[in-house]
């Protein structure tokens, strides 16, 4: 078998978006009003292929009323918070952020379940005309939405190809995928290279989103 190669990524639907800095104490010094945006967006080689969406079989269809679901899945190190922090972020500023998207945003198109593909080794892969598999050049490694290590029964299969776009194969089964919502939320609290960008010798970031 042999397909052409594709090396370019594209925006998919699992987003990120906290707005812890709301339910934080306000800073008792004064800056300018300025705002500078130092969210370092992420490069084409960090994104894997589009996500596929299972759709539901026969012409069910929801009204344009159903509002969106959304499923949050929290990182290991939510838990290593302080407790005063770790209820800021799941009883606050997620839940009310959720519960906010959720009776705004409405989903016409529904879908079985939503499988992120894998990450392939220098996000390089093949694509075959009418068919949706991706199959990485080499080999699949691991696959990151933002910090967050997406966890294997979140994934599609692994398909791999030689480098000459032969001897494809599947490596690995895909997981069962996440199923009856509509949105996935990765939540987590890891110090980043982002929030470490200071201005004046202090810190901006408090949060920031990220696609995958």
């Amino acid at each position: 078998m042999q397909v052409p190669e594709r090396t370019y990524s594209y925006v998919v639907l699992i987003i990120s978006i906290i707005e812890l800095s709301k339910s934080l104490p306000a800073a008792t010094n004064h800056r300018s009003l300025e705002s500078v945006c130092r969210h370092y967006f992420p490069l084409d080689s960090d994104l894997p292929h589009p996500v596929m969406l299972e759709e539901h079989s026969g012409r069910q269809k929801r009204g344009a009323e159903d509002k969106m679901r959304i499923k949050v899945y929290y990182h290991d190190s939510i838990s290593e918070l302080s407790r005063e922090k770790r209820n800021i972020v799941k009883r606050r500023v997620v839940p009310d952020a959720v519960e906010y998207w959720e009776d705004i945003l409405q989903v016409v198109n529904p879908v079985e379940r939503i499988r992120l593909n894998r990450k392939c080794e220098e996000n390089q892969y093949f694509l075959s005309p009418g068919d949706t598999t991706q199959y990485c050049k080499n080999r699949c490694v691991e696959t990151k939405c933002g910090e967050f290590k997406v966890p294997r029964e979140h994934l599609e299969g692994c398909h791999t190809c030689d480098e000459t776009g032969r001897n494809c194969k599947q490596e690995e089964e895909a997981g069962k995928g996440v199923s009856g919502v509509d949105f996935v939320l990765y939540v987590s609290a890891l110090t980043t290279p982002q929030c470490l960008e200071a201005v004046g010798g202090e810190a901006e970031t408090v949060a920031y989103a990220a696609h995958c």
